[in-house]
């Protein structure tokens, strides 16, 4: 599975990214995606925390101040694979929306640095938090292959290798 595109390369990582988590949830059932089974937990959080990252960045886009903790954390997402399905067919149709004048744009990220600290903020670009997504994304669909293997489904690979190791065991 790739997408292929015109669009700036950090946009393609997202949308490949977002696609991975529509191929997996092909492959899962309505049960594994929402039901923890004993110790194994459900597939459903670890993809609405994902799709969450990106609505938080395209709700900051307009004020310039992405705030990834202000996430909706919607059950509803977490229990229903194709109300998560809805929410990435829009983020894809935004990102596809990114034109390459826009790639650049400054923002402010704010965020907690850790367990006792205060909000921070910090500087970056819209280009610079694509390439944070679609990292964050795939590490998640690690995860989930994970989970998805412990409940006796079979995750390929390829929908879980980050793009730099894919890259590095080509050049093998």
């Amino acid at each position: 599975m790739s997408v292929t595109s015109v669009l700036h390369p950090a946009v393609d990582g997202c949308v490949e990214s977002c696609a991975r988590c529509t191929a997996v949830i092909e492959l899962i059932t309505q049960e594994q995606y929402s039901d923890p089974c004993g110790d194994v937990p459900a597939i459903g959080p670890h993809l609405r925390h994902c799709i969450d990252h990106y609505r938080c960045l395209f709700r900051g886009l307009d004020a310039g101040t992405v705030d990834y903790d202000a996430r909706e954390r919607d059950e509803r997402v977490e229990r229903d694979p194709e109300r998560f399905r809805e929410l990435n067919d829009e983020v894809i149709a935004m990102l596809a929306r990114i034109d390459a004048e826009e790639i650049q744009r400054p923002l402010r990220i704010r965020q907690m640095p850790s367990p006792d600290g205060e909000p921070t903020f910090v500087s970056s670009t819209l280009e610079r938090e694509l390439l944070f997504l679609s990292g964050h994304t795939i590490h998640h669909l690690a995860i989930v292959s994970l989970i998805a293997r412990m409940r006796g489904v079979h995750i390929p690979e390829r929908l879980s290798v980050a793009y730099s190791t894919a890259a590095y065991r080509a050049a093998q």
